[in-house]
């Protein structure tokens, strides 16, 4: 059972979210349930007290409410009876008077988004989008006692469930359409799910994890009302996300510097592809091979393509994100060169260089600390704020900055003047020098302690000489040393990140080649709503392309 009384308001990212799923250990929540299983964890009743208080929830709702909330986009009101669930929604804004109304009759409420006027549930999500890189959202459901909400669905989000009052059953059954679907669904029926995966009551304080794509109908026990808050997080933020970004970026890169991309398609090519003609198989054969000599390719473009890409929707992020929880720094502080800094929050910030043919290049600092919660998760496109220096001068001091990864590092040797005014902007803390981590000593890596253990096996087998070393072994052998190919890819990480956004593209070739004929290949592919989207990330907006960045407004 969860412990109650874990101060996560008084913690770190990380320390928040091990509250959350404690008594398992992070490490623990994410070997065996993260995107696998459910996970139903029973806490002490009092454990999520005051996180969302009722008078804070209803006091933000009426005051919303008297401006005019949006049915659909901002609140939900259903009922789920023997004939199916009933959408009891108004059109346009809805006022105080008619949701009573409804709630009187007997509808279950959706509060979407409530972290832009309950502060606690800011702070929540604030940490958890900061240990996870990504956005989160959050919506609460209440529902009267004995009441069916909302019909079963699945959501295309990670969704964490905190029973806040009450208790309220479930039924979860496994996604029909397979695991991790990328969109939302709530067209099950009964039969269609079949037996459940698993049947259980959630009670106050208890938390249940939901894997992308379990689907899931809930009703509260008669006799209580039941009020829980769904904290989802990872929509449209897959390995196909991402690589929605990057594939296009390489393709123009490889079209621009290899000819090959750019020759024409053979003669009459379309007239022996496609369903529609199933002869000249050996042309389609032919024609598949070289598609897929081109898509392998693009493994040299996709890992600039990657870091383009990663430093876009990490701007975005930085834009769209919650500010942070921490106390912002004092502004102005002296002597800063005598000092240790760090990055207040280094989630809140993202460094980017921006450099186009024919200008000089410059460095673009996006943060969090300007954001607004009220603007969380809507539909408005985002002011970051950013601070814009000319020239790389200032790069090293970033670099050495972003490095740190939030440990503290002395200042002596970093540029005085722009940290200065990075202070000035609360975008670095500073503190005594005793701060600094001590340096420990390298640990040898895997391969020289490798190389040491065959020295000491290769020396000691041969003792007529009395020693015990590298030997007369060590000494007559001529020893040569390969030189280390620079891969094409960059750095180990970025070869490894081109492997996984290429493999996609290859598998998806190779099925299309197995589909046209089953004797062609000789081989087998790789195994390889309204209501329900309450979380973002920084994919959201699918219509910026990565190389575009967000306006920049004068800091």
């Amino acid at each position: 059972m969860a412990e109650p009384g874990l101060d996560w308001a008084a913690g770190s990212p990380e320390e928040a979210f091990a509250w959350l799923v404690a008594p398992l250990t992070p490490k623990q929540f994410f070997q065996k349930h993260w995107e696998k299983r459910p996970l139903h964890l029973q806490g002490a009743s009092g454990r999520f007290d005051g996180l969302l208080p009722r008078a804070c929830l209803e006091d933000g709702v009426e005051a919303r409410l008297r401006k005019g909330l949006a049915y659909g986009k901002e609140l939900n009101l259903a009922r789920c009876g023997a004939d199916g669930q009933v959408m009891c929604n108004g059109k346009g804004l809805a006022n105080l008077t008619a949701v009573k109304e409804k709630v009187a009759q007997g509808c279950s409420v959706q509060v979407v988004h409530p972290q832009r006027f309950c502060p606690k549930v800011a702070a929540l999500l604030a940490r958890l989008e900061a240990h996870f890189g990504c956005l989160w959202g959050a919506n609460s459901f209440r529902t009267p006692a004995g009441g069916k909400g909302f019909k079963a669905h699945h959501d295309e989000v990670e969704v964490f469930m905190l029973q806040l009052e009450g208790a309220k059953r479930w039924r979860l059954h496994s996604c029909p359409k397979g695991p991790l679907p990328r969109d939302y669904c709530w067209d099950y029926s009964e039969q269609e799910l079949g037996e459940p995966l698993m049947e259980l009551v959630l009670k106050q304080g208890d938390l249940l994890y939901l894997p992308r794509g379990t689907v899931h109908k809930g009703e509260a026990v008669e006799g209580e009302e039941s009020h829980h808050l769904t904290i989802s997080t990872y929509q449209k933020f897959s390995w196909a996300d991402f690589m929605q970004k990057v594939l296009p970026t390489a393709l123009d890169q490889a079209a621009a510097s290899e000819p090959r991309f750019r020759e024409g398609l053979p003669l009459r090519c379309l007239s022996w592809l496609g369903e529609q003609h199933s002869a000249a198989p050996r042309r389609r054969r032919a024609f598949l091979a070289q598609l897929r000599s081109r898509l392998r390719g693009l493994a040299r473009y996709a890992a600039p393509a990657a870091r383009g890409a990663g430093d876009f929707l990490g701007a975005q992020l930085v834009a769209r994100r919650l500010p942070p929880v921490a106390r912002r720094p004092a502004e102005g502080v002296a002597d800063v060169a005598a000092r240790a800094v760090r990055w207040a929050e280094p989630g809140a910030v993202r460094v980017v260089v921006e450099s186009r043919p024919g200008s000089e290049p410059e460095i673009q600092i996006y943060h969090s600390w300007d954001n607004a919660a009220e603007n969380h998760m809507q539909d408005v496109e985002p002011e970051p704020a950013c601070i814009v220096l000319e020239g790389l001068q200032a790069l090293p001091t970033l670099q050495a900055l972003n490095r740190a990864c939030g440990e503290w590092i002395p200042a002596a040797s970093l540029d005085s003047e722009l940290l200065e005014g990075l202070c000035e902007h609360g975008l670095v803390e500073t503190g005594d020098l005793g701060r600094v981590p001590r340096k420990r000593p390298r640990e040898p890596g895997r391969a020289a302690r490798r190389r040491s253990l065959l020295r000491a096996q290769k020396g000691c087998h041969k003792e007529e000489d009395g020693r015990c070393g590298t030997g007369a072994v060590g000494s007559k052998r001529k020893r040569t040393r390969k030189k280390a190919k620079r891969s094409a890819f960059g750095t180990k990480k970025d070869a490894v990140l081109a492997a996984h956004v290429l493999q996609g593209a290859l598998s998806v070739c190779k099925a299309q080649c197995l589909s046209v004929s089953p004797c062609e290949e000789g081989g087998s592919s790789d195994d390889s709503s309204d209501c329900g989207s309450d979380a973002g990330s920084s994919f959201d907006s699918a219509d910026s392309e990565p190389g575009h960045r967000p306006q920049k407004p004068q800091v």
